[in-house]
C-alpha cells in the first residue's frame, strides 16, 4: 500500500475533505457527500478529530506552530479570569472567554499567547471586552 492509498483528511478553503474514502462509508454527521468526496465545514474539526484517529485516517490538516516567545510578567490574572482560563482549557480550548473591561484583560491575553493558545485565536476564539459581569468559557 502506498501513501496515496491511505485515506487522508485535508483542509480546503474552509472545508475538511476526506480523500480515499468511498461513498459507502459512514463518517460522522457533519460530513456530506459532495462532488465525489466526503466534506464538512472546518469548524467541525474538533468533533471529527477523534474519529479520524479511530479509523486510521491520516490527518494532514495544517497545524500552527508554537511561537518561541517567553513571557516576562509577574502579574497574575484575577481569580475569575484564572477560573475562566481553566474552564476554557478543560474544554479543549473551545468557545469564547468574555471579561469585563479592566487592564488585567491584557494580562489574560498575554497569558494565553504564552501558553500556545494563540493558535486557537486563528481558529476563531474571540476575546471580548464587554461591560457587565465576566463569564467563564462557553
Amino acid at each position: 500500500m502506498t501513501t496515496t492509498d491511505v485515506p487522508r483528511a485535508y483542509f480546503l478553503g474552509g472545508t475538511l475533505v476526506l480523500d480515499g474514502i468511498d461513498r459507502s462509508a459512514t463518517p460522522p454527521a457533519p460530513f456530506q457527500w459532495v462532488t465525489g468526496r466526503w466534506r464538512c465545514p472546518a469548524v467541525h474539526y474538533r468533533v471529527i478529530r477523534r474519529w479520524l484517529q479511530e479509523h486510521d485516517i491520516r490527518n494532514t490538516i495544517p497545524r500552527w506552530s508554537d511561537v518561541p516567545l517567553v513571557l516576562h510578567d509577574d502579574r497574575e490574572p484575577h481569580a475569575y479570569q484564572a477560573e475562566a482560563i481553566q474552564a476554557w482549557l478543560a474544554a479543549d480550548q473551545w468557545g469564547n472567554i468574555a471579561f469585563g473591561p479592566d487592564a488585567r484583560t491584557v494580562i489574560l491575553y498575554q497569558s494565553l499567547c504564552h501558553s500556545s493558545a494563540w493558535v486557537r485565536w486563528a481558529a476563531g476564539i474571540d476575546f471580548l471586552n464587554r461591560n457587565g459581569a465576566p463569564s467563564a468559557a462557553s
